[in-house]
């Protein structure tokens, strides 16, 4: 097969191929960019998706084995014998941690008392028989708060139905937040 024989006239381009050859370098260039950082978000966004799933995964784990209801109890329990100072801290510790490492929420406060319609019982663990259908409106009072991830609870609250005094009026009670 024969061999071209180029000139050195030939091999000399001029200023228009220099120019359309480094724009098309750069063009290839800005491709190859943006290709590399759309990876690279792609990369972001399932690392984040593995770090959710894992995060979910223990949030699911704390919740089956009742640890966030264990140390929520141990934080509200005045226990029998004086525990040294860094112990008591200990339930709160923890259940801070989890909160700030793992997105979660207390959901209401032993001990608060709650107007609801009896419509959204169900979003209370309710202790005792349900109401019979009086009104509306049902009170309620907190006797261990839930948890919430993200603002979706993870565990309800568990609540006891109050029962008004009969000077109260069971539609409306005044200083009694409503849900």
């Amino acid at each position: 097969m024969p061999v071209a024989v180029v000139s050195p006239a030939q091999l000399t381009p001029d200023a228009q191929q220099i120019k359309s050859t480094l724009d098309r370098l750069a063009r290839a260039q800005a491709e190859v960019t943006a290709s590399g950082i759309a990876l690279l978000n792609v990369a972001h966004a399932i690392g984040n998706d593995a770090v959710n799933a894992f995060k979910d995964d223990l949030v699911e784990s704390l919740v089956q084995d009742t640890l966030l209801q264990d140390l929520e109890q141990m934080r509200a329990a005045a226990p029998p014998i004086p525990l040294p100072a860094d112990l008591k801290l200990l339930p709160e510790a923890t259940l801070n941690w989890l909160c700030r490492h793992l997105d979660l929420s207390p959901h209401l406060h032993q001990g608060q008392e709650l107007e609801v319609p009896t419509t959204r019982l169900d979003q209370y663990d309710l202790q005792g028989s349900p109401p019979n259908p009086v009104g509306p409106l049902v009170k309620l009072r907190v006797l261990a708060p839930g948890w919430k991830r993200r603002d979706l609870p993870v565990i309800r609250p568990r609540v006891v139905l109050t029962i008004p005094s009969s000077a109260e009026c069971p539609a409306a009670s005044p200083g009694v937040p409503r849900l």
